[in-house]
């Protein structure tokens, strides 16, 4: 329910009756209701939830009923610190019928406002531990998960006690959600939901569920610890959800013991069954059980040392992070260009198989000087592949296609290509490619035998075939072949007057009028690139 909808609302029910009880004024109010202050005939204070008439048209009066039931249904519990629950229903105000819920009163303020407006040291860390860990164990014997712990759901009242509030989104494990719709629509609060549960991935058992109760119990050990909010700084939303998935955050506070820092960051490991395993009942009751005032002199020291070396494990963690990520984005990248290399060498042979090519022999994968600086962030590959032909099928001399390509890990791709007839005193040699291209460098510069230096071969007049998001599907097959057959008819095309001539002097020499010494007229020397216009 938005602000002016629950002030709205105010201004109607302040004053007034509201079944056994007077509203006084509004509390507070979010998504899905506004809650009011409120007192009984005989003075005592409780909390009204009422909840937004929009959401219950949207999502139907069943669940809405059923959802209060739920909350409803502990009524009269004994967990110590969870809000009790007094009453629940729907009644009517004015024309439009709410469903509403009476709580327990807590004077005093959320856990958010705590933590920026309060000065508190480790115990206070452990006993907030210590309150939501007991409450979510005590739910899980019961079958039920709160699913929503966060600093705006837990109340610090005037005498210094924590509870938990705001059962919304209870759930009764092993049983399909009502709230959930069809399992998959997130609930609770996306900045406190570890990644499983952000995905809906989570597992709908016991231990699955406590592993969430541990993760957002972490979260809120971050909050207190770092006096921000979790992934505080991630916005917008896209970045937020990035954050989780690839987390853990980063805790550091030379103020709290180690022991309280590595808590929080143990609580706040991905994995969930990792998270289990590292924060197991011992290790949480050992953490707000434990008082670092009665510790010996040698824990102490020990103590001290660790604080002081926890930001050197901060910063190496950082780092590993980043090597992570980056191996992780490297492998993706040549994933992609294995890929890309495949769906080339594929269309080639459907060429050949069409075309009647004799033979396509495809070099070692090659690299020029002026790839290096792109060989950091893009999987860079070149080829030459040699397309070997008769005279009937337009090839008085092998055709060579360099390819060229390029891509990152988002499968954003470049791809290059030239085809070329080589002049006689080029050294063939598919095994070494770069020697050839040397060669070609140095006979285009100075028309002389010899070799290029290979910081001098750049050269080689490439056309962009394709740039853009590769797709690998049949439709960027076929323009990838597309763009193939474009520039090996384009060569045939070029080439194709030394074709005729080469026809016409063996037409000669089958007449006689010619010994087999003679020569096309064409110069093999010359060395001929070709690309589409």
């Amino acid at each position: 329910m938005d602000t002016y909808k629950a002030k709205q609302l105010e201004q109607i029910l302040k004053g007034q009756k509201f079944l056994n009880y007077e509203i006084i004024n509004l509390l507070n109010n979010g998504k899905s209701s506004a809650v009011f202050k409120a007192k009984d005939l005989g003075g005592n204070f409780y909390a009204v939830k009422i909840f937004d008439n929009d959401l219950i048209e949207r999502f139907g009066h069943k669940i809405q009923e059923k959802r209060i039931e739920q909350e409803i249904s502990l009524k009269g519990h004994t967990i110590s610190n969870l809000v009790k629950i007094i009453d629940g229903g729907k009644t009517q105000i004015e024309s439009n019928e709410y469903y509403y819920i009476v709580m327990e009163y807590i004077n005093g303020q959320n856990l958010k406002q705590f933590i920026s407006s309060s000065t508190y040291d480790n115990s206070f860390l452990q006993k907030v531990v210590k309150t939501l860990f007991n409450i979510s164990e005590a739910l899980l014997t019961k079958g039920i998960v709160h699913r929503d712990i966060k600093p705006e759901n837990i109340m610090i009242n005037e005498n210094g006690e924590i509870i938990l509030m705001d059962l919304g989104v209870l759930k009764l494990i092993g049983v399909p959600s009502f709230t959930d719709q069809d399992e998959k629509q997130f609930v609770g609060t996306l900045r406190y939901a570890p990644p499983e549960f952000l995905t809906r991935n989570e597992e709908d058992s016991r231990d699955g569920w406590k592993s969430v109760n541990l993760y957002q119990i972490g979260g809120i050990l971050h909050d207190l610890i770092m006096k921000t909010e979790l992934f505080n700084e991630c916005t917008p939303y896209s970045n937020l959800v990035l954050a989780i998935k690839e987390g853990p955050p980063k805790i550091s506070n030379a103020g709290f013991p180690f022991s309280t820092i590595q808590l929080a960051r143990d609580l706040l490991v991905n994995d969930w069954k990792k998270r289990l395993a590292l924060c197991t009942n011992q290790r949480v009751e050992s953490f707000y059980l434990n008082n670092p005032n009665n510790s010996s002199s040698i824990d102490k020291e020990r103590e001290d040392i660790l604080s002081m070396t926890s930001g050197h494990k901060t910063k190496l963690e950082e780092i590993e992070k980043i090597a992570r990520s980056n191996k992780e984005k490297a492998d993706k990248r040549i994933e992609i260009s294995n890929r890309l290399e495949k769906v080339i060498d594929e269309s080639l042979e459907l060429i050949r198989q069409k075309w009647l090519f004799q033979k396509i022999t495809k070099s070692q994968s090659f690299f020029f000087d002026s790839d290096r600086e792109n060989r950091i962030t893009r999987a860079v590959k070149n080829y030459l592949y040699q397309i070997d032909g008769d005279i009937a099928q337009g090839f008085p001399r092998p055709l060579f296609l360099f390819t060229k390509f390029n891509n990152d890990e988002n499968s954003l791709a470049q791809i290059s290509f030239m085809a070329m007839f080589l002049g006689k005193f080029i050294r063939i040699d598919l095994s070494d490619p770069i020697n050839m291209f040397r060669q070609i460098e140095h006979q285009q510069k100075s028309g002389r035998l010899g070799l290029a230096p290979v910081n001098e071969i750049n050269n080689i007049p490439t056309y962009d075939a394709f740039n853009g998001t590769a797709g690998f599907d049949e439709q960027f097959k076929e323009k990838i072949t597309s763009e193939l057959k474009k520039i090996i008819k384009t060569a045939l095309k070029g080439i194709s007057p030394e074709v005729t001539e080469t026809l016409e002097q063996r037409e000669r020499f089958a007449k006689g009028e010619q010994d087999s010494s003679g020569s096309v007229k064409t110069s093999l020397k010359t060395i001929m690139f070709y690309k589409p216009e």
